[in-house]
């Protein structure tokens, strides 16, 4: 099953590479990223859709970057249910390891106590609303590499982004 997993999320890595145009990697030609606003040359009186539509042609990841933004704004909505999944599997968990140690007990065998249910643990990070966008970075990350290369993902790291903000948070919570 987990093989099925990394599997299928590879081939969804793959595809949005090659859907946002991978292959173009540094050089003497290396096109600015991301695409300066003043570059898609935007009509005048363009809808929004009309604006999007002519972004995704003039640069491809644009759809990708905007289909993971998706993802991450859903991700955020669900992560209360997730949460509430993480606290059930946490009780399904202890009620199991309590039953196993009565168990060992009546058998006289050892028993480790405090054993940790690595699907609650898991559930429990999906579910929190400050992790989510940073989850979504690392896809992102994965793209912009693929189809740009490392020096350009480290440009935008190093040099595009402001971290203050998500470092305030960092240190608040």
């Amino acid at each position: 099953m987990r093989l099925l997993i990394f599997a299928g999320v590879s081939a969804v890595a793959v595809t949005l590479a090659y859907a946002a145009g991978g292959g173009h990697h540094g050089g003497a030609e290396a096109v600015p990223f991301p695409t300066p606003l003043s570059a898609y040359g935007d009509e005048a009186g363009m809808s929004v859709s009309e604006i999007l539509r002519h972004r995704i042609q003039v640069d491809p990841f644009n759809l990708v970057a905007s289909i993971l933004f998706l993802c991450a704004i859903l991700h955020t909505f669900l992560a209360g249910p997730i949460r509430s999944l993480a606290h059930k599997a946490h009780h399904e968990h202890e009620e199991r390891m309590k039953k196993l140690a009565a168990e060992a007990k009546a058998k006289g065998e050892p028993f480790l106590e405090n054993q940790v249910s690595f699907k609650a643990e898991v559930l429990h990070f999906l579910g929190e609303v400050e992790a989510v966008f940073g989850l979504w970075v690392l896809p992102l990350m994965v793209v912009i590499i693929s189809t740009r290369g490392l020096e350009t993902a480290e440009h935008y790291l190093n040099n595009k982004v402001n971290f203050t903000e998500p470092m305030f948070v960092v240190v608040i919570m």
